[in-house]
């Protein structure tokens, strides 16, 4: 099924399984700005689904209409999500909670220097900072991966592997996109 089916299904069942104990959002990459124009290639991901309690189901409905297109703007989607989100609770009511990133894609940044169809050091650079940006802010960053042996991407697992170690998570989930139980 590639990488994307396993993309989804990885999405779909920890949403269902943990949505009573976290609140899940959903931003998918690239954007839609641009899309009449044909420069979306590069967007920052749209937030789809807000960050709320027991949104698996609405999750579930925005990837069911969902498919791949366009380049990877990793650094420039979650620089967007460090804006958004990344700020800390600063009224004196809020309740402070743990704030995560679940990176899932189905490939390697490609943007804004690869332009949208190649990798480039400097689009994994900006990925890093970006995920570096996040740490400083207490969010941290989860990554499932694949297993890219033999498909000619083999490069994919070490990026995501780098990705999760930054974000002070260990590794990339190979495991996850292999099949294995959550």
């Amino acid at each position: 099924g590639g990488r994307w089916r396993p993309s989804v299904s990885a999405v779909r069942s920890l949403t269902q399984k943990l949505e009573s104990s976290v609140r899940f959002g959903l931003t998918l990459f690239p954007g839609t700005a641009g899309l009449f124009t044909g420069s979306r290639l590069c967007t920052p991901g749209d937030v789809t689904v807000p960050v709320a309690a027991r949104n698996a189901a609405a999750i579930a409905r925005a990837l069911n209409g969902a498919r791949p297109s366009g380049g990877t703007p990793t650094s420039q989607t979650l620089r967007k999500l460090l804006d958004d989100f990344g700020s800390a609770d600063n009224t004196l009511d809020a309740e402070a909670h743990a704030k995560y990133v679940l990176l899932v894609t189905d490939g390697a940044p490609t943007c804004p220097d690869g332009r949208g169809t190649e990798t480039t050091e400097a689009d994994v650079d900006a990925t890093n900072l970006a995920i570096d940006a996040l740490r400083d802010r207490q969010v941290r960053t989860y990554v499932i991966g694949y297993d890219t042996t033999g498909q000619g991407n083999e490069e994919l697992e070490t990026v995501l592997d780098g990705f999760a170690a930054r974000g002070g998570t260990g590794d990339a989930g190979v495991a996850l996109a292999r099949g294995t139980n959550m």
